[in-house]
């Protein structure tokens, strides 16, 4: 069986998307839970990629954000349960993860910026084309997650408000999938206006025979 640091060299990283042009000797790798692309050979050689290329990099465990997405369970016990998937992520990506910054997405709920930015992010959604922007999504959500649409708001504004205040220190914002991009545009927010945001995915190398 490989260990991990043997197989890293099996996938490479390939850009798919970029958002905004602001650069920076940053990154921050935004983790979905769930997501395979942030698991095992994937994770460690999106970290390895983001050193090669950056100062520093910040990795930004959403794992209570997925607490939304679970319908059959009370919202404190979703807490705990999602809780417990980030700790146990934390644990199979170890060696991936090693020698980089960790930020827990509970750290940043209950960062004092969070009330705040919420008001703001609110505010702005009472714009009819950003509104409209919002609620697509929200809908969209909806029906590829199978979970209400109550629950995709909740999500959606719970993210915005942290991207808020956390995307006002410079850095490059990377993800393994889609940005929600066409809400950045209609947000009147000047900090969503001056993001650098890369959609990235991995491409299996061939082995040498």
């Amino acid at each position: 069986m490989k260990v991990l640091h043997q197989i890293a060299s099996d996938y490479r990283v390939t850009v798919n998307g970029k958002y905004g042009s602001r650069p920076s000797d940053k990154a921050r790798i935004q983790i979905s839970i769930g997501n395979p692309k942030y698991e095992s050979a994937k994770m460690l050689t999106l970290t390895r990629w983001c050193a090669s290329r950056f100062k520093e990099t910040e990795i930004i465990v959403s794992d209570t954000l997925q607490r939304h997405n679970l319908t059959n369970t009370d919202m404190s016990n979703a807490w705990n349960i999602t809780r417990e998937e980030g700790e146990k992520w934390l644990r199979r990506n170890a060696v991936a993860l090693e020698g980089f910054t960790i930020t827990r997405w509970d750290s940043l709920l209950h960062h004092h910026n969070y009330a705040i930015s919420l008001d703001v992010i609110e505010e702005n959604l009472k714009s009819d084309k950003a509104n409209k922007s919002f609620m697509d999504m929200a809908q969209e959500f909806s029906i590829r997650r199978k979970v209400p649409i109550e629950n995709c708001r909740a999500f959606l504004k719970e993210e915005l408000a942290i991207f808020y205040f956390m995307m006002q220190e410079p850095a490059v914002d990377i993800y393994a999938g889609s940005w929600i991009s066409n809400i950045f545009e209609t947000l009147s927010l000047p900090v969503f206006k001056d993001l650098h945001c890369l959609e990235v995915d991995f491409e299996k190398l061939k082995q040498n025979r």
